[in-house]
């Protein structure tokens, strides 16, 4: 079993995320790329894969970084730092995990996220988000009545999940309509819609 090394002091910055009162580090693991991370199937690991995620993973921690991003889309990523996180002992307080996924219906949500939890190997998600609420079409679709985001705060309520947000790649006016909601806590934005909303 490979373990983490003790922490150094670390020059790492944190800062409360969105809505929440969670710290977080201003540069987050992610879990996108890792090597053959993207071929099928999802639950097969290769041994290079294995090893470029603890590594990875394994270094971020050491440097301060505490929040740990994927998605169900990312293939392989959830299993990957399910692995990695055990394997690399480490404790539950010493990280925040975000994962996502774009579930359309109750059901769909609920098995979802049963699926997402046996693949990180966690009884509790940090953070959810749901994934790509880029257009009109996906905005309807996540914040329909009784559907999935209104699930996730249920999950919310009976503590499967801490803090339901969305990811977007989406125009200015869909982002600031989605938050206008009230439903999110946070938001998972790329680099230029947050200069775009600064200036």
């Amino acid at each position: 079993m490979t373990t983490l090394q003790p922490l150094k002091p670390s020059k790492m910055e944190y800062r409360r995320f969105g809505r929440t009162n969670e710290s977080i580090s201003v540069i987050t693991l992610g879990g996108m790329r890792f090597t053959n991370g993207w071929s099928p199937p999802r639950s097969y690991l290769p041994k290079e894969s294995i090893e470029n995620c603890l590594e990875t993973t394994r270094l971020a921690l050491e440097i301060g970084i505490n929040h740990i991003e994927t998605a169900y889309g990312y293939m392989k990523s959830e299993h990957l730092y399910g692995l990695a996180l055990k394997e690399l002992g480490i404790k539950r307080d010493q990280y925040k995990i975000m994962t996502k996924g774009a579930p359309t219906t109750r059901d769909e949500t609920r098995q979802l996220v049963e699926k997402q939890l046996k693949a990180l190997r966690l009884d509790f998600i940090d953070f959810y988000g749901w994934h790509g609420i880029n257009n009109e079409e996906r905005f309807h679709a996540a914040v329909q009545s009784d559907g999935p985001i209104e699930t996730l705060l249920r999950l919310k309520d009976e503590g499967v999940i801490g803090h339901v947000g969305f990811s977007t790649h989406g125009s200015l006016d869909i982002i600031t309509r989605s938050i206008g909601t009230g439903l999110f806590s946070f938001v998972n934005l790329k680099i230029d819609c947050i200069l775009a909303w600064q200036y």
